[in-house]
């Protein structure tokens, strides 16, 4: 195990999402949603460190039986280096971060911290079978002068790169923003301020769910997929964590790991937004690509009732039965990721995602409480039930037919559809506006099958597009915008192009389309440079710009979801 206090360093990544139908519904079961794993990717490292650490900032309390961990935290694209100090109890009360006065603070770095070694101080077995060997091995990096070091990073496609694109003299467009150093930094404002501005992929579920994983690994407490699909080698000391009882040690295989860095990082992210979301954006960081149905708030209560107890009674007489790191632990250990529900869902190989960070756009916090007012006021309830479950069949037909797609696309090596393969359907598509798609149905020259599911998904798409700006309509609610209305109604139009829509919860920050194939990518690439979001409207003066992201989507798999990495060390 990487937790014993010597040089190796353990590097875990997970990806962002792309959620590209079940907005606002996926919050309520049994309805689902459609979320694509997003090749840009989120990275965990994590090692000792025998830097000198800053003055101390904690004094031990007297009569407790406690650990000193001392941590460092480097967020090179923040600009941002956080040390803490953390007291570990024996008392069976959570962990306790402290940080020196002038230190900002980062809520999700903090609760992930918090809670994963609160998991590993109770949790029997990890690294060889002893209860001890997080606290054994703590004491002995304090003994040596040791501290826990993080560094964090993450793809250039979180973060809007357009300011970065100006100041080099670049154009918005893809291939300029392949030009550009990976793991870039944020830029500063003119009051020495760093300037984040997301392009809504998820970043603080992948960051957590990176975090939780990385933890995990380096103390040995879960083995997760390695970059290239298959399984970590098992590191010395067998990696292992409790059985649900909590008594004899059990090594974790793969999927079991995945499902406990999922449990515990949908934890971690619910107290650190402090309120228990649908947990679609965890569920892909660690799943990848497949279609979700969230989990009962319920599943949760435990391992939220552990932190308040931590926080109400810090007293050394602190005495809870179970204890708050027991309630956690039994809560974040149950198997199967609680009564979430993960269908798979895989694309076509030659389907490519795109996104586009609409730079200078906005998003509005408190779209999702507007719809649900909505839902609930009596003069329209009736009517949104009605439009709400007509959506939620749409989407389960968009899943359905992506996947009979998928089907399709690997009946043969090749691809075989009806003595022609999919993808040089697909390629043959790539040059037609959908306009012309049904005009070759009936012909002989595309498989037949092939042809009618990719048209029957396109009107699907477009259903739900139309039902989700209807309902945005009569809640009030800008879940598609006019400008953006007509960004999509344009991308929608391009050869090659299955659908377009705005993501998630939609607003104006973001777009993304599919394509039949990689044929018909540079026409939307090229749309979303030159245009200028609302250059035609007074009130939005010379426009947002568009800029199109790198990433694309995983098929769909393990090899979309959480890995641990080889390729990707410390420096």
């Amino acid at each position: 195990m990487n937790g014993s206090t010597g040089e190796e360093c353990t590097t875990v990544s997970a990806p962002g999402k792309v959620l590209v139908a079940g907005g606002y519904l996926v919050l309520d079961r049994p309805n689902i949603g459609v979320v694509l794993a997003a090749t840009a990717r989120f990275f965990t490292s994590v090692k000792w460190t025998e830097e000198k650490t800053p003055a101390p900032v904690a004094a031990p309390e007297k009569g407790l039986q406690q650990s000193l961990l001392r941590i460092k935290v480097e967020s090179p694209q923040f600009r941002s280096v956080h040390w803490y100090e953390c007291v570990m109890y024996e008392d069976g009360r959570l962990p306790v971060l402290l940080a020196s006065s002038d230190q900002t603070s980062n809520v999700f770095v903090e609760r992930a911290l918090t809670y994963v070694l609160g998991y590993l101080l109770q949790a029997k077995g990890v690294g060889g079978g002893k209860s001890n060997d997080v606290k054994d091995t703590v004491r002995s990096a304090g003994d040596k002068g040791h501290a826990l070091a993080i560094k964090l990073r993450a793809d250039n496609d979180f973060y809007s790169q357009t300011s970065q694109l100006r100041a080099r003299g670049l154009p918005s467009t893809s291939g300029a923003l392949a030009t550009l150093p990976p793991f870039l930094e944020c830029p500063v404002s003119e009051d020495g301020a760093v300037v984040v501005a997301k392009t809504g992929m998820g970043s603080s579920a992948a960051l957590v769910s990176s975090l939780v994983g990385a933890l995990l690994s380096f103390f040995g407490a879960a083995r997760l997929p390695c970059f290239d699909g298959t399984p970590d080698e098992e590191p010395t000391g067998a990696p292992a964590c409790g059985s649900p009882s909590g008594t004899d040690a059990a090594v974790l295989g793969v999927n079991e790991s995945l499902d406990l860095t999922h449990n515990l990082a949908q934890a971690c992210h619910c107290v650190a937004q402090g309120k228990v979301g649908s947990g679609f954006d965890v569920s892909a960081a660690v799943y990848g690509t497949h279609t979700y149905t969230r989990f009962s708030p319920s599943e949760l209560a435990d391992a939220l009732s552990a932190g308040d107890a931590a926080s109400a009674d810090g007293s050394s007489g602190f005495s809870a039965s179970p204890t708050p790191i027991e309630r956690t632990t039994a809560c974040v250990q149950a198997r199967g990721g609680w009564d979430a529900e993960r269908s798979q869902l895989r694309l076509p190989p030659c389907f490519r995602l795109l996104m586009g960070d609409v730079c200078g756009g906005s998003s509005t916090p408190s779209m999702v409480r507007k719809v649900q007012a909505w839902r609930a006021h009596p003069s329209t309830a009736d009517q949104a039930k009605e439009l709400w479950s007509t959506l939620g069949s749409t989407n389960t037909v968009i899943a359905k037919t992506l996947n009979a797609l998928a089907a399709m696309a690997a009946v043969v090596p090749g691809g075989s559809t009806g003595g022609q393969s999919f993808e040089a359907d697909a390629k043959v598509l790539s040059a037609l506006p959908p306009s012309k798609w049904a005009e070759l149905a009936g012909s002989g020259t595309l498989g037949a099958d092939s042809l009618q599911e990719l048209l029957h998904l396109r009107t699907a798409f477009a259903k739900a597009r139309q039902l989700l700006r209807e309902m945005g309509e009569d809640a009030g609610v800008p879940i598609e915008p006019p400008v953006q209305t007509k960004l999509v109604n344009a991308t929608s139009t391009l050869p090659g192009v299955l659908c377009a829509g705005v993501p998630g919860a939609g607003g104006v920050d973001a777009v993304f389309a599919i394509v039949v194939h990689p044929d018909a990518e540079d026409g939307v690439r090229d749309l979303w440079a030159s245009w200028r979001v609302g250059a035609d409207t007074e009130s939005e003066g010379e426009g947002a710009t568009v800029c199109p992201l790198l990433l694309t989507a995983s098929e769909g798999g393990l090899e979309g979801g959480i890995v641990s990495s080889r390729t990707l060390g410390w420096e």
